[in-house]
């Protein structure tokens, strides 16, 4: 028996999985890596309708968007319908929000625009808005995500961030008495892990290049596992066509009798999605850029910074999930603070500058053996 997950996944990916696997496919190795095409969709999608010229169309080119078509145009009116469904499901929340600093003057119609279709509510923070857009970070994602930020440039303009977390329990919860160690192969030989089993029947999708099998959530979410028939990388190999493998795995699926076995596991990323974004074309929102529909700036505009904070955990009664992405206006000719952490042995002068006498020199290798002053 063929169960199919549903009709309208069947076509073209929506322009929110477009531009989120434009920017997955250009993030650097890792391991347990774990992103959200969404999160950093929409913080995309909001920057957009302040973009202006080439700037803009770079930016639709990700969402697959003519750049002869406003943001108006159908294939938006599809991508905010995604949107709008999404915030109708009672057990994910998604938050969106913008911050301005005293360096610029917000469009009343852009914001007005993000008020409308995003829910967004600007607000204005003199001085440093580090600590209070973690504190919203961390209430956005119940306590999940505490810190998306560690600094801004001194000359910073705007922030816009989109953020939302998930928890769900499975439709039939797995036993904790089943749940035991058992051995997890990586490159590096095998791993003891507390591995969740059970006997159920479940949606099925032998593919080409591996399997899929589907973990029915409450309400309308799934849980998709996807294992390769070889010992792969599974990043790229489930990046390979854009989705196609996500989508063939969701409309491929036979009802079938399994015993499955998959493990516990919590995991966290914190990824800089700057390169990927220039690799992905959108070079002119790093130089050059047409800012002009968001507002009018002391200096003049450029992003940043854009950065994406998740976590991920599975266990027996379901599954958590949030994800934070940041996007940050800063001054073309403000300098990035480069943040500098002495948390591995380095050597020490003192010395007289207008002689460059060295007083003393010497090493700090482990400062626990240091007595304290």
């Amino acid at each position: 028996m063929r169960w199919p997950f549903s009709a309208e996944h069947d076509g073209a990916p929506s322009g929110i999985d477009r531009a989120g696997f434009a920017l997955a496919k250009h993030l650097p190795p890792g391991r347990n890596r774990c992103y959200s095409p969404l999160s950093a969709a929409l913080a995309l999608r909001m920057l957009l309708p302040g973009l202006r010229g080439e700037t803009a169309q770079q930016v639709q080119r990700l969402f697959g968007v003519s750049p002869s078509l406003g943001p108006s145009e159908a294939p938006f009116a599809e991508t905010d319908r995604v949107l709008r469904t999404l915030l109708s499901e009672r057990s994910l929340r998604i938050a969106n929000g913008l911050w301005t600093s005293e360096n610029m003057t917000l469009n009343a119609e852009y914001a007005a625009l993000l008020k409308t279709q995003f829910g967004v509510h600007a607000m204005q923070i003199q001085g440093d808005p580090v600590p209070i857009v973690n504190e919203w970070v961390s209430e956005c994602t119940d306590g999940q995500i505490t810190r998306l930020l560690d600094h801004v440039d001194p000359l910073w303009n705007l922030l816009l961030t989109s953020a939302f977390h998930y928890k769900g329990g499975w439709s039939s919860p797995f036993s904790e008495r089943l749940t035991r160690s058992q051995f997890f192969q990586t490159v590096e030989g095998s791993r003891e892990v507390q591995m969740m089993n059970d006997r159920n029947e479940l949606t099925v999708a032998q593919l080409d290049t591996g399997l899929a099998v589907q973990l029915p959530l409450e309400d309308n979410f799934v849980f998709l596992a996807l294992l390769p028939k070889e010992m792969v990388d599974p990043w790229p190999w489930l990046l390979d066509g854009g989705g196609a493998l996500i989508r063939a795995a969701l409309t491929q699926g036979y009802g079938r009798k399994t015993i499955l076995a998959i493990p516990k596991f919590s995991v966290g990323d914190q990824i800089d999605l700057m390169e990927p974004l220039r690799q992905a074309g959108a070079r002119q929102l790093f130089r050059d850029g047409d800012f002009s529909g968001i507002g009018r700036f002391a200096m003049k505009p450029v992003v940043d910074d854009i950065v994406q904070s998740t976590t991920f955990r599975i266990d027996e009664r379901g599954v958590e999930a949030s994800a934070v992405t940041g996007v940050s206006l800063g001054s073309a000719s403000g300098e990035k603070p480069i943040q500098i952490t002495l948390d591995r042995p380095f050597a020490y002068v003192l010395l007289h500058r207008p002689t460059r006498a060295n007083l003393m020199i010497g090493t700090c290798d482990d400062p626990s053996l240091i007595p304290s002053a």
